[in-house]
């Protein structure tokens, strides 16, 4: 797991503390929630949709980003194990196969 130094105006961390705490979570856990409802690409949940909205509005929403659902775990494992298949791209940068 990696770590992340933040550095915020005091009244920014001090409004995340308030809301950490009336959600009895860690700062920590309540950030990473935030980060991850950003991140999310769960369009039907109307708090990801209010993030999205709120940090496109600032400019800090990365357009093109996937927003369909995710595919299954089912669904990941056959890509995964077709993407193994066929001619390696190294084969065919050095002209062994084409």
């Amino acid at each position: 797991m990696g770590q992340v130094t933040w550095r915020a105006p005091e009244a920014l961390i001090e409004r995340v503390q308030h809301l950490a705490a009336a959600e009895g979570v860690s700062m920590n856990a309540f950030l990473s929630r935030v980060l991850t409802l950003a991140t999310e690409s769960d369009e039907s949940d109307p708090l990801v949709l209010r993030l999205r909205n709120r940090l496109r509005a600032a400019g800090m929403l990365a357009e093109g980003a996937p927003t369909g659902p995710r595919p299954s775990k089912t669904d990941f494992a056959r890509a995964r194990a077709a993407a193994g298949e066929g001619i390696a791209l190294s084969d065919v940068v050095t002209g062994l196969r084409e």
